[in-house]
């Protein structure tokens, strides 16, 4: 497990376009202790939310904080100990069950979730029970609801939970689900009372503000409703939000620019360019990244606009290819930004012209002002490959993969 924080997350149930999709519980517990599973398994199916033990956490799909177009059944009470929700749609998707929890602590979790394949003993083909699970909006990469013709712990793989301070608001809270044209913010966002003490603050309103301003321009401009820029545009409407917040237009079909007497966005925010570094500069986008990796930028600065992350273990590992043009000393820089959720026991190996050198690091704590660690001074040569992997042991944190620099030693 790492660190001792309390992690946020809000999980969606999606039905596919099919007639029925059904799922009990999700289970997410850290990937070091999965044999307990098969141990467990009977006392998974209860009422409420239940922390099986320290770092695992048992959510009741009935209990969902908000169903959607979901419906609580209990056709299989005895064979399952509990009701299920259930989403029959006959063909039409129904709206998604969403709920918010709040992990033990971060580290990696592997989530599971009890469900069938409701034609499976009749050896029919397709899988109309089909659903996905999403995390925080993102969907996990396994289709449930596709395999056994038993109620059975469905594996949805492993996920990295490394943020513990931000709860996302969906967009789907800023408009009327029966006024088509109305949006609402601040304090007249659609949230339960719970939610409202978090986001009723100013900051958070003020960026309400912003999403539903940029939003209504986008529903101007496409004659179409709030919900529409939901369902047919929020492609553009992230890509505004990612753009400089004192951008501005002269009217609403007007071009986009930056005042001159606007503040410039700063570089801490666009990331470090590669190209301003000496040397050579190999940077995350260019690693073979083995494993399940993510990339992300909440630690700053970067080096250009993100970092690949992935929790460390078997099998996973980054690899910066090097290849120099003159033959000589080099020393080798690696950047990273120190978190406590970080591997502290990571080991490089360097790739170099007179074999190889494995090198540890702590990926957890600051060695300089300037992002980087310095590991060393190798020889390489102008025609042989080189190359620098990061890796590091099964659940001892987060391995960060953003940029290595090789400098001539002088």
């Amino acid at each position: 497990m790492i660190g001792g924080e309390r992690a946020r997350v809000c999980l969606g149930l999606k039905p596919h376009c099919n007639n029925i999709g059904a799922a009990t519980a999700a289970l997410a517990q850290p990937q070091a202790t999965l044999p307990m599973i098969r141990n467990t398994l009977g006392l998974l199916v209860c009422l409420t939310v239940l922390p099986l033990r320290a770092g695992s956490l048992l959510v009741e799909a009935e209990a969902f904080g908000d169903p959607g177009g979901w419906k609580v059944d209990t056709q299989f009470m005895l064979q399952m100990g509990s009701p299920y929700l259930l989403a029959h749609g006959l063909g039409t998707p129904v709206a998604d069950a969403t709920t918010t929890v709040e992990l033990p602590e971060t580290g990696t979790y592997r989530i599971f979730v009890r469900t069938k394949d409701w034609v499976a003993p009749w050896a029919a083909e397709g899988a109309p029970g089909k659903f996905q699970l999403l995390v925080n909006g993102t969907p996990l990469r396994e289709t449930f609801g596709t395999k056994g013709a038993e109620w059975h712990w469905h594996d949805g793989g492993v996920l990295p939970v490394i943020d513990t301070k931000v709860t996302p608001v969906p967009y789907r809270c800023f408009y009327s689900r029966n006024i088509p044209n109305l949006f609402m913010v601040g304090r007249c966002v659609s949230v339960t009372h719970e939610a409202l003490g978090t986001v009723r603050v100013m900051r958070t309103c003020g960026m309400m503000g912003e999403v539903v301003g940029k939003a209504a321009w986008l529903a101007s401009t496409r004659k179409t409703t709030p919900r529409g820029v939901y369902e047919n545009y929020l492609p553009q409407l992230i890509d505004l939000l990612q753009q400089p917040g004192a951008l501005r237009r002269d009217s609403p079909d007007g071009t986009l620019y930056l005042p001159a007497n606007a503040a410039q966005p700063s570089a801490i925010d666009r990331g470090l360019p590669s190209d301003s570094l000496a040397g050579i500069v190999v940077d995350d986008q260019a690693a073979r990244l083995k494993g399940k990796w993510s990339h992300g930028d909440g630690l700053k600065p970067t080096v250009n606009n993100s970092y690949a992350y992935a929790g460390a273990g078997d099998g996973v590992s980054a690899t910066f290819p090097i290849r120099v043009k003159k033959s000589g000393r080099y020393e080798v820089r690696y950047y990273l930004r120190p978190d406590e959720n970080r591997c502290k026991i990571a080991t490089l190996t360097i790739a170099h012209g007179k074999g190889s050198s494995e090198v540890p690091v702590d990926l957890s704590r600051e060695h300089s002002a300037k992002n980087y660690q310095v590991v060393g001074s190798y020889d390489f040569v102008d025609v042989l490959p080189a190359s620098i992997t990061i890796t590091g042991p099964t659940s001892s944190g987060f391995l960060h993969a953003d940029c290595v620099q090789l400098v001539p030693v002088k």
